[in-house]
């Protein structure tokens, strides 16, 4: 973070006495501002809309088919973390003996 870089107390001196203090405050507010945004332009999704779920189907395969169906119905977005992590994952396990 940028922020920790800076002498905050001497910058803000009405976040708190310390380094420390002033990050943590500072850090706070980005996050209040953050999770915002994203409270104010991120609609719900209505569960009404979904799919009737498989009741009194148990089983193995059902667990199977519930994923598959979850995971083909992902958003974009979604998708792709997935994808990077799943890359991140593979080259984890992939790296050289040290």
């Amino acid at each position: 973070m940028l922020a920790g870089g800076l002498d905050l107390p001497k910058l803000l001196p009405f976040l708190g006495n310390t380094q420390f203090k002033a990050l943590c405050a500072v850090a706070s507010f980005v996050m209040f501002v953050t999770v915002a945004i994203n409270c104010a332009f991120i609609p719900e999704r209505d569960p009404t809309l979904d799919d009737e779920p498989l009741e009194g189907k148990e089983g193995l395969l059902n667990v199977f088919k519930g994923l598959y169906r979850a995971v083909v119905r992902l958003p974009p977005q979604i998708t792709r973390v997935c994808e990077v992590q799943f890359v991140a994952w593979i080259g984890y396990g992939f790296q050289p003996p040290r």
